[in-house]
């Protein structure tokens, strides 16, 4: 147990890195993944999806304090969007790659429109524009986009093994 601690806190760290220094480097004209928002999404489909609300909470706060945006509000967009991922996790199979593509855009998107939603409620003249809207879905489906090929590395990382599916006939 308290290896697997170990191992989500330094890549916690390692993806916070990433994020912040090599997002430059991925982003085409100012559209960038969130490796943040898809580490969490991979915290709640394969490890304990109830303690990731409590870890989005905390790198939200560490958002937050990086970013220059009213404080909270990176925090309410990252927990929001890791509750909607959470919802939707316990409906669906968590092991079918579509699924986590598309709960991993819907969840992200969520959390950027969130984002942008409080935000334009704090800022004084802040339109939220057709352009906000369609950059919040390009970094989404950027971000859904790495799901197959980060998941299994993160998978191997863990050492975590696919159960056996097990499909009732009647």
């Amino acid at each position: 147990m308290k290896e697997n601690i170990r191992k989500v806190a330094l890549l916690s760290l390692l993806v916070l890195w990433a994020q912040l220094s090599l997002v430059p480097w991925f982003g085409i004209k100012g559209i960038a993944p969130d490796f943040i928002f898809l580490l969490f999404s991979f915290f709640v489909f394969f490890l304990n999806r109830r303690k990731v609300i409590w870890w989005a909470f905390g790198v939200g706060l560490m958002k937050d304090a990086l970013s220059n945006a009213f404080f909270g509000l990176e925090t309410i967009a990252l927990v929001a969007g890791v509750l909607i991922l959470n919802q939707m996790v316990m409906h669906f199979d968590r092991e079918d790659v579509w699924v986590q593509l598309w709960a991993t855009f819907i969840s992200t998107f969520s959390s950027l429109l969130i984002f942008l939603l409080v935000f334009s409620l704090v800022q004084d003249e802040i339109l939220i524009g057709s352009w906000h809207v369609m950059k919040s879905l390009m970094i989404a489906g950027y971000t859904a986009l790495l799901t197959p090929l980060l998941f299994p590395a993160f998978k191997k990382y863990f050492h975590l093994k696919l159960r056996a599916s097990q499909y009732e006939l009647f």
